[in-house]
């Protein structure tokens, strides 16, 4: 994620966004975010098969706000980074990012980035 003058904005082969040019946003499909709104998770519910990885969540996040899931291996942290990041849809509730309801945008149409804590996939 790269940070612009109108918030967090993706960029394609690693390069910036430029906030000042709405055009180049919409031509790319990704979501210019309002001022002061960032990631808004609201009940949100994870489940596999009969299993619940996360149960209700709920947090608002602030546009430019840094911001950590903290808890042990197996609490719902990464699977609640991906559900925000696109790679997997909730099993109920909704997740807004930019004030918008993402439900069905993929990750390359989302204002986000995720990276592997654990960088084993390149020896």
């Amino acid at each position: 994620m790269h940070k612009g003058s109108g918030g967090f904005l993706a960029g394609r082969a690693g390069r910036a966004v430029n906030a000042a040019k709405p055009r180049s946003l919409l031509r790319w499909g990704v979501i210019p975010m309002k001022s002061g709104v960032g990631v808004e998770l609201d009940n949100l519910w994870i489940k596999f098969g009969e299993f619940t990885a996360v149960k209700n969540a709920s947090v608002k996040i602030e546009q430019g706000k840094f911001f950590s899931f903290l808890g042990p291996s197996g609490c719902g942290k990464t699977t609640i980074l991906r559900t925000v990041s696109g790679f997997q849809e909730p099993s109920e509730g909704v997740v807004r990012i930019g004030g918008e309801d993402v439900a069905g945008k993929g990750p390359n149409k989302r204002p986000t980035a995720l990276i592997f804590q654990n960088l084993a996939l390149f020896p």
